[in-house]
């Protein structure tokens, strides 16, 4: 049984509310409420174009099974990016620089890859793919 694609990426986080804004306004992500849960107060569903959750940002203070409450460290863990598939690179650019974000850009030639690089407000570096 092959693994056919990454469903999502679980984010452990101290602000739920500064990382739902940094994925919906800052790049265009729309969020759902969690199943049951009342509001994004706690977690949030950040998903792709399509409407299909790829990022769960929980609150580090939330406590269950596989999230014991313990605060994240800032950017830490064997995880080095996140990348995401985009369009409109011109769109984005826009609304980082509105958004006062820093990024840097890269082209990798031998695929015709432009890249986008930002870290999210936990730490985490995301890697935006333009082809």
């Amino acid at each position: 049984m092959p693994v056919r694609r990454l469903d999502h990426v679980n984010l452990r986080v101290a602000e739920v509310a500064a990382t739902v804004d940094f994925y919906s306004r800052l790049l265009g992500m729309a969020v759902q409420v969690p199943p049951g849960a009342g509001d994004c107060s706690l977690a949030a569903w950040i998903c792709d174009e399509a409407g299909r959750p790829v990022v769960r940002a929980v609150s580090a203070s939330m406590r269950t099974a596989t999230s014991p409450g313990t605060a994240p460290a800032m950017g830490a863990g064997a995880i080095h990016h996140v990348a995401f598939d985009c369009s409109n690179r011109t769109a984005m650019l826009d609304r980082l620089v509105a958004g006062g974000v820093a990024y840097t850009v890269n082209h990798v030639a031998g695929i015709d890859l432009q890249q986008i690089f930002v870290t999210d407000p936990n730490g985490i570096l995301i890697e935006l793919n333009f082809r």
